[in-house]
């Protein structure tokens, strides 16, 4: 995120020494679906469930206390920082829709990653979602 982070800012990126970090928000999940890894019914499937537990989640009184005291305890925070984070954070309330914005955005920063070159004509953002499974929203 520390990538993404400059990039928002506007400060040089040429000498970062780090991984690219996937750029997309929390919760979203890339998948190929096929009938052998992935089949479409299975990822929709996961989606939903996926969306309550994001939900509980980002519950007020998760917020509070039960998400405070995970990521201390996982990840060694001081409840203060994390506490000053999960003011920030946002998660998506329906797993199963993915905004237009959030694919125009994440190929943006893979474009200038180098990780993607738009063809001529551009992104045809569609392409990028099954809506088998999930709406373009």
């Amino acid at each position: 995120m520390a990538y993404v982070m400059a990039l928002q800012q506007g400060w040089p990126t040429n000498d970062l020494k780090f991984k690219i970090p996937t750029p997309w928000p929390s919760w979203l999940i890339a998948a190929h679906p096929s009938p052998t890894r992935a089949p479409a019914d299975e990822v929709r499937r996961f989606l939903e469930k996926l969306t309550t537990y994001v939900l509980a989640f980002d519950s007020t009184e998760s917020r509070e206390s039960a998400n405070v005291e995970f990521i201390k305890r996982h990840f060694g925070y001081p409840s203060d920082d994390i506490e000053a984070w999960l003011k920030t954070v946002a998660y998506p309330k329906n797993c199963l829709q993915i905004p237009q914005k959030v694919i125009t955005d994440t190929l943006s920063v893979l474009e200038k990653a180098g990780v993607v070159k738009a063809p001529e004509g551009g992104f045809a953002i569609e392409t990028f979602v099954d809506t088998e499974i999930v709406e373009l929203a």
